[in-house]
């Protein structure tokens, strides 16, 4: 499953107290993905290989609860804020920071995919 990915590209980018496992790979603009329920970052490796191809950079998420990212234990933990701050922690990462650099300092590109969540909320938080 995994050797048709750099193991080296995955990455630990901290939001407060959650760790969260992030594949970071390619180069161009960011595109951040985000899983939803029962899945993890691997859901997208299809979409991840074609975007590196066609000149993207990308970081796929395991969500909080899921794969090597923190598993917090309360339920509040999981709603759609603390799950967005996750997203946004990805974003705003030295990790993301110098693949976004990399492209443009005066432009960045950012397209963020979701299987289950809010879209509105998101765009309002940004």
């Amino acid at each position: 499953m995994l050797k048709e990915f750099n193991a080296d590209n995955f990455n630990l980018i901290k939001n407060g107290e959650i760790n969260l496992n992030v594949y970071c790979d390619g180069n161009g603009p960011l595109v951040i993905f985000a899983h939803g329920w029962p899945e993890s970052w691997y859901t997208w490796r299809h979409q991840i290989k074609f975007l590196i191809k066609n000149g993207f950079s990308i970081a796929a998420l395991d969500m909080r609860g899921y794969g090597e990212t923190s598993k917090p234990h309360n339920v509040e933990d999981y709603d759609i804020k603390k799950l967005t701050s996750d997203i946004i922690a990805a974003a705003n990462s030295p990790v993301t920071t110098d693949i976004k650099s990399n492209i443009n300092q005066n432009r960045i590109d950012i397209i963020i995919a979701f299987l289950a969540s809010s879209f509105e909320l998101l765009a309002k938080l940004l």
